[in-house]
């Protein structure tokens, strides 16, 4: 029976042989060469990106998506672009020819819509040069009614330096493939200078003692405690205590591959309570602001972001006693300053989590889920929040990784259903998604801060679950 497969302005057939052995095993290879040669032929003659304008100041180009009524899919485009400095520019996305969708649309299987048409989903600096991904879609949500065939992008960059720095060929054709804009980006390259080697320090000495932390917390550490674990705290200046920890504070390690190697400890400010008349008491205690293995961390953009370190449970600090008696250490600075007219604030933003570590998906190690979610099944999830106001909406990320409890391999179909509170209150949200792959949805708005999610499972697998709250 022939098997038909039909491209872009291509049409090819195959016909199955009569006899088998190895006539039929050279047919399967040369089949299985056509197929790949049609998917990359295909994709080298995809519409790239036409650009408009391209300068220092900004970067205009316009992105082609084809027509679902025509029963094509519907796609995301990626575009990667050179950036001035670390900072992600200003984005202008405007659909210039759009259509209706059909009732019978298609989507490709990682499809996912963009909030304006488009957003920036990584910021990051490959080799000596920052760049930043750009995802576009013709679609603005699932429950959208028309699709953009074209779309105007228009990128702002911020002031910069011109570098003119000296390019090899190598190097040019590392980033003249990867980047829109290279023609102009090339002027931002900074060839940062590597330390070769750690600088040496000679004042770690002395007496070292190892403190463990599970989270970002205030700590103190007695007089008392000192004493117990070996310190002789009649002979210790509290003036030269030191403390010092890896600079990450526990975080993982996120340096990029061949930059400069940072040292792996960096000294923290203490305050040692009752230590001024020079001598270290039981009832004294060092205290300090100590940072777990995972946590909320403020990005330099200002978006508040989870980071969790999937290597250690446990973060190590080093109190130091110094050899030499006469070393200061750094010390929490404090302000003393009087306000004619105070201002009282009774409210703020804080974060909480959870999350359990039950799951480890393909035994990898470093992925780990919640408990999962069967067919027909309600799994109730509350989440700890620090004294919420009645008044105030919240924010929560609900994070979904799909799974199979029947052995179903590939893209396993799921459904889940959030409700607030009980399976009797209003419905937040209905998520559907394929694949065993990480699905996350925002849900904005909700009506009281006292709150729990609950989910609901309509389909044949499996999910696992892991719910980050805010409010």
């Amino acid at each position: 029976m022939p098997l038909e497969i039909t491209g872009i302005r291509a049409k090819f057939q195959f016909h199955s042989p009569t006899s088998g052995g190895f006539d039929t095993v050279i047919l399967r290879i040369f089949r299985g060469i056509a197929l790949s040669a049609l998917m990359v032929w295909c994709h080298t003659f995809a519409q790239p990106p036409t650009i408009l304008k391209s300068s220092p100041a900004e970067l205009t180009f316009r992105v082609a998506f084809a027509n679902p009524s025509e029963g094509h899919p519907l796609e995301n485009q990626t575009v990667t672009i050179g950036l001035p400095t670390a900072q992600l520019p200003q984005l202008t996305v405007t659909p210039v020819v759009t259509a209706p969708l059909p009732d019978w649309k298609s989507e490709g299987q990682f499809y996912t819509p963009s909030p304006a048409h488009g957003e920036w989903i990584r910021l990051e600096r490959f080799r000596d040069l920052n760049v930043a991904v750009l995802r576009l879609s013709p679609t603005v949500s699932k429950d959208a009614d028309a699709a953009a065939l074209e779309l105007d992008v228009t990128v702002r960059f911020p002031s910069s330096v011109e570098n003119q720095p000296s390019v090899s060929r190598p190097e040019e054709l590392l980033y003249r493939h990867r980047l829109l804009n290279w023609s102009v980006a090339k002027e931002w390259l900074t060839q940062e200078r590597r330390a070769p080697r750690l600088e040496r320090r000679a004042d770690l000495t002395g007496d070292w003692y190892r403190i463990t932390v599970a989270s970002d917390a205030v700590y103190g550490i007695t007089g008392t405690s000192l004493s117990e674990g070996g310190m002789d705290i009649a002979a210790v200046n509290p003036a030269a205590l030191r403390m010092f920890t890896n600079p990450r504070g526990g975080r993982p390690i996120i340096d990029p591959i061949g930059g400069a190697v940072l040292p792996n400890l960096t000294e923290v400010a203490i305050h040692v309570a009752g230590g001024g008349d020079g001598t270290l008491h039981d009832e004294d205690e060092v205290v300090f602001y100590g940072r777990g293995p995972r946590g909320f961390d403020t990005a330099a953009n200002g978006s508040v972001d989870y980071i969790q370190n999937p290597y250690s449970d446990l973060n190590i600090y080093w109190l130091n006693v110094p050899s030499d008696p006469e070393l200061r250490g750094v010390r929490i600075e404090t302000a003393d300053e009087e306000f004619t007219e105070p201002v009282t604030v009774d409210y703020g933003i804080a974060y909480s989590r959870s999350e359990s570590d039950d799951l480890n998906p393909f035994e990898s190690g470093l992925l780990w889920v919640g408990p999962g979610v069967t067919k027909e099944q309600t799994l109730s999830m509350p989440v700890q929040l620090h004294h919420p106001r009645q008044e105030i909406e919240a924010r929560a990320d609900i994070s979904l990784f799909g799974g199979t409890s029947t052995g179903v391999e590939g893209y396993p179909a799921h459904i889940v259903t959030v409700r607030q509170g009980s399976l009797s209150d209003s419905v937040l949200a209905r998520q559907s998604w394929t694949g065993m792959v990480h699905h996350r949805r925002p849900l904005q708005s909700f009506s009281r801060l006292d709150y729990c999610k609950v989910w609901e499972r309509t389909d044949l697998d499996r999910n696992s679950v892991r719910l980050l709250g805010a409010g």
